[in-house]
């Protein structure tokens, strides 16, 4: 799985130059990506029957986590960070 942002994407920035709204989508990109990059595995390993439909989900957040870091190189995200993961937890319950 591709995330953006990583690996010389426009996301890329020095830590030193970033303010902790930054540092915090980069450190949840950073987890997301092993998190789903694991979840995925296990689905395809023990033959999961929705894996598609799980994968377009992890799609669509990891597009919308790549787009609100992009954006926490210019403002504070943290509210929107919390609302979408907020979003996120309460759709898989």
């Amino acid at each position: 799985m591709h995330f953006p942002g990583r690996g010389g994407g426009r996301v890329e920035q020095r830590e030193e130059q970033m303010d902790g709204s930054a540092l915090r989508a980069r450190a949840l990109s950073d987890y997301v990506r092993i998190h789903f990059a694991v979840e995925e595995s296990l689905m395809r390993i023990h033959g999961y029957p929705e894996f598609a439909k799980h994968l377009d989900e992890h799609r669509a957040f990891a597009f919308d986590l790549h787009r609100m870091q992009e954006k926490s190189l210019k403002a504070d995200v943290s509210e929107e960070m919390a609302a979408t993961l907020g979003k996120c937890c309460m759709s898989t319950s």
